[in-house]
């Protein structure tokens, strides 16, 4: 079967309106996806809360499960990376509005030996946070999760958004 050449650009329209629908469906459907990849993942391993976590220029490590009796948020962010220093302000700010929030600084991807001391805030306790990212399959930075008082998986966000470290993990530690 033969096209008909006056018929040729209204099919090249509509093969490319079919082409951009199926990309952004597919491109909303991949991120749900890694999402609910990502929650699951949280949800179903063994030894988030117990495995021992390396502080970053110490010799010590932290286990989450020894965090209970306070709402903690781990936060997967970069030195490296803008949208991962907004975070890190905006949570900051949170923090310092709620005593009893306790921030796990993971760092991922850079080498903890280099960092500059003045970019670990110091009320924050930093972990390396490379493996943690890696056994969760972290769909991306900046990310955090949100664990309740009682160590249970509360919320967690992915990406930067403009208030997602203040304003919506606000309104989560308060559900």
């Amino acid at each position: 079967m033969k096209l008909d050449n006056k018929y040729f650009p209204i099919f090249m329209v509509v093969v490319a309106v079919l082409s951009a629908v199926a990309i952004v469906y597919s491109s909303f459907s991949y991120k749900t996806t890694q999402k609910e990849r990502f929650q699951k993942a949280i949800v179903e391993h063994d030894s988030l809360m117990s495995k021992p976590r390396l502080v970053i220029n110490t010799s010590d490590s932290i286990r989450f499960n020894q965090l209970t009796g306070k709402d903690f948020v781990v936060v997967f962010w970069a030195t490296w990376s803008e949208k991962s220093d907004l975070m890190m302000q905006e949570i900051y700010t949170l923090q310092d509005q709620i005593d009893s929030l306790i921030v796990i600084s993971a760092l991922v991807l850079d080498a903890h030996e280099t960092i500059d001391q003045n970019q670990l805030n110091d009320s924050f306790i930093h972990i390396d946070g490379a493996s943690l990212y890696n056994e969760l399959k972290v769909p991306g930075i900046p990310s955090y999760i949100l664990f309740s008082k009682y160590g249970s998986f509360k919320y967690a966000h992915i990406g930067y958004q403009e208030n997602a470290g203040y304003r919506v993990l606000k309104e989560k530690i308060n559900e």
